[in-house]
């Protein structure tokens, strides 16, 4: 769905996602949407610069999404709210939905969850009977053990009221970094190959094998994901390590177990930018290029790709990631199958290699790129800009009709209990920058926000006793912290929100739980149990 479309929205519904501090360029399309009419849902604990544009805000606790949602479809189809011809000609799983959410009255939500079951109807009313609706989430509602349900939920929700593959309509996921979508496309997961191909498809396998002149055989079979390979490390099943721009000592969940880890390690490589606080652990510090010293390819949340420019030359010796790659692969005695003279011909392999999968880039090339401005996947004629609005036809089954997911609300990994009765959920803020190893050397951006501030509701101030000038001790399963407080009420009551781009004695992430999502692998950063006291540390 091009973000062109949401504009022509009548109803969005954004869930999950703070856009005017995490992705500030989407704002003028949301603001455009809302001068047009369009009816702004909001769905966060807490108060953002996002919900202040919102006409409506549900101050959610975290870990009751699905709950919510069936709220919402169990109104639609119990006011008979539903698009009954397209769930009928392009659907399945309708009449197992209806099963699972007849046991979610808003009252019932209302008692769950705390949102007022007028709120709920009202919500759920609108967004069915708006001709055009939008649905956006994004690591709010994901970044839970149960976030790929959340996500699905969501979906249900768009597809029972036809909001799909027609323009102002759609689901979209907003991603966290800039080519987040870019990375996974070209097969950086470790259960994928380019496309968007399972690396586990036979015939993937074998084609992609061609492609790079190996055997299929020599291709790995699935590994795991991020978290868990410093699992395996830390357990001494991995000696080795290569990381490039990354900083997971401040980006991961349970942090002292990555901690763990590096120690462990025999040979540590980093490319970066900046000696972060991963790097520290590393016997060498490859110096990385930025951005601007290279040139490239990148993807954007819409699926639109765009020809990236070298802006500045390299400096000093500096070298780019692909160099060092080519370089490495030379001295391992497999220099033979690195042999790109330019960065346009690893692009086009890509093209080549990802022919035949959902992101399929076989008809793109930089000429097309630079000329059209962009063009989106999947993109398989010459003479066209690829597909911009997905869906209007068909869906990617063999039967061509999405399926509905019903889902059954699960517990998080880690409920509130008498000894931690409270919820930590973490997230970033509009001056920083993942794990701030860039914007925290940027005095001006620093300046605005040098420490995290643990956003506490008055309620809980009051309940703690904290008085002024005062900290708190946040305690969790794995480890405390004494942080700043801001004191507001824009955040609920029984949740606290601690932003996660320091490292060292501020990296919230020391209390983190490392519990993954059963599908995506994701960590749920959004929600662990902790307990808070008041510190005086005069």
């Amino acid at each position: 769905m091009p973000l062109s479309n949401i504009p022509d929205a009548d109803y969005i519904i954004l869930a999950g996602t703070n856009v005017a501090e995490c992705q500030p360029t989407m704002m003028p399309y949301l603001l455009e949407a809302k001068k047009k009419g369009a009816t702004i849902v909001c769905i966060d604990p807490r108060q953002t610069l996002t919900s202040k544009v919102a006409d409506i805000q549900v101050r959610l606790r975290p870990g009751f999404d699905s709950v919510f949602v069936n709220g919402l479809l169990h109104v639609i189809l119990a006011e008979n709210l539903q698009d009954k011809e397209f769930i009928e000609q392009r659907t399945t799983g309708m009449k197992e939905l209806e099963r699972v959410v007849q046991d979610y009255p808003p009252e019932r939500v209302e008692e769950l969850t705390g949102v007022l079951a007028a709120v709920t109807r009202t919500i759920a009313r609108g967004f069915a009977q708006a001709k055009r609706g939008i649905v956006l989430t994004a690591r709010g509602i994901e970044q839970q053990i149960n976030g790929v349900e959340n996500t699905l939920n969501y979906i249900n929700l768009a597809l029972i009221t036809g909001k799909v593959g027609k323009k102002g309509c759609g689901f979209g996921s907003i991603t966290g970094q800039a080519n987040g979508q870019g990375g996974r496309e070209h097969g950086q997961k470790a259960d994928q190959l380019p496309g968007y191909r399972s690396i586990e498809d036979p015939e993937a396998r074998e084609y992609v094998a061609n492609i790079w002149g190996v055997s299929e055989k020599e291709i790995p079979r699935k590994g795991v994901s991020a978290y868990e390979l410093f699992q395996k490390i830390e357990q001494g099943k991995i000696k080795g390590l290569l990381l490039f721009g990354s900083n997971p000592i401040v980006s991961s969940p349970n942090s002292a177990l990555i901690r763990r880890a590096l120690e462990k390690l025999e040979l540590f490589v980093v490319v970066d930018l900046f000696q972060t606080e991963t790097a520290q652990y590393a016997e060498w510090l490859l110096p990385s290029a930025s951005f601007l010293e290279t040139e490239g390819t990148l993807t954007n949340l819409e699926g639109r790709v765009f020809h990236r420019p070298m802006a500045l030359p390299l400096p000093g010796e500096c070298k780019t990631d692909i160099e060092i790659m080519c370089e490495l692969a030379e001295h391992l005695g497999k220099g033979a199958y690195f042999k790109y003279e330019t960065v346009e011909e690893i692009f086009d392999e890509l093209c080549l290699a990802s022919k035949g999968g959902k992101a399929d880039y076989s008809a793109m090339n930089y000429t097309k790129l630079k000329e059209r401005k962009g063009l989106f996947w999947p993109c398989t004629d010459e003479g066209d800009a690829g597909i911009e609005l997905m869906f209007t036809d068909g869906f990617y089954h063999p039967d061509k009709k999405a399926v509905i997911k019903p889902i059954e609300p699960k517990y998080p990994a880690e409920p509130t209990t008498m000894e931690y009765p409270y919820v930590l959920t973490t997230g970033r803020l509009g001056n920083h920058y993942l794990s701030g190893s860039q914007t925290r050397r940027t005095m001006a951006l620093n300046k605005k926000a040098p420490v995290p501030l643990a956003e506490i509701h008055p309620w809980l101030a009051k309940k703690i006793g904290l008085k002024l000038h005062e900290q708190i001790k946040l305690s969790s399963r794995r480890g405390s912290i004494l942080l700043h407080v801001k004191i507001t009420e824009s955040i609920h009551p029984r949740v606290i929100f601690v932003p996660f781009h320091w490292g060292d004695e501020l990296s919230i992430n020391q209390l983190t739980i490392d519990q993954l999502d059963p599908t995506s692998r994701m960590p749920e950063f959004k929600l662990c149990a902790v307990q808070v006291e008041a510190q005086n540390t005069r």
